[in-house]
């Protein structure tokens, strides 16, 4: 293993990794992750919201995923680290997802579920409880090449008692349709 200079190498390591686990062939593969120096929370959180664009190492193609603001979605306004590495195993193993039904809860920006769209899935529901995340969501799909976002959709799905909903701040209504 060389030295890991940058969170995209850092990640790009792990998908590979976790991509090659998907291989037909029994073996072990382990990675180490001694520290993660970016995050939603560190440098990620001085940057304004907008469009990230997320290059996938394998097929060589770019994700555009739109960010929300904290104040819109909460927890779903960055894209996690954790999305982009699982997002990037599906990139080095796309069987995972081809062909396949996928439905991605708590999504947050959604990144892995249309990295599923990019990999050859047959239907991909992206679901959030966030309203602003729902909707940088649907302009996230809307950037899919149009087969991909033909077999792409948004849908609300809050599994915990929003407050929100409860207090009347937003109507359930409001909520479904960002």
């Amino acid at each position: 293993w060389g030295m890991i200079n940058s969170d995209e190498e850092l990640m790009d390591a792990c998908g590979a990794a976790l991509g090659r686990c998907a291989e037909p062939v029994v073996k072990t593969v382990a990675v180490e992750l001694k520290s993660v120096p970016g995050s939603q929370v560190g440098q990620a959180a001085a940057r304004k919201q907008g469009v990230l664009e997320i290059a996938l190492p394998v097929s060589l193609s770019t994700i555009r995923v739109h960010e929300s603001s904290w104040d819109d979605a909460g927890l779903a306004w960055r894209v996690w680290g954790a999305s982009q590495i699982l997002g990037r195993a599906i990139d080095a193993a796309p069987e995972l997802t081809r062909g396949k039904t996928c439905l991605e809860i708590g999504s947050g920006c959604g990144f892995t579920a249309l990295v599923a769209a990019r990999a050859g899935a047959t239907r991909v529901v992206i679901s959030e409880g966030a309203p602003g995340a729902l909707r940088a969501i649907r302009h996230s799909i809307a950037d899919l090449l149009p087969e991909e976002s033909a077999r792409t959709s948004a849908a609300f799905l809050d599994f915990r008692d929003d407050e929100d909903i409860l207090n009347g701040v937003v109507s359930l209504d409001e909520a479904r349709t960002g």
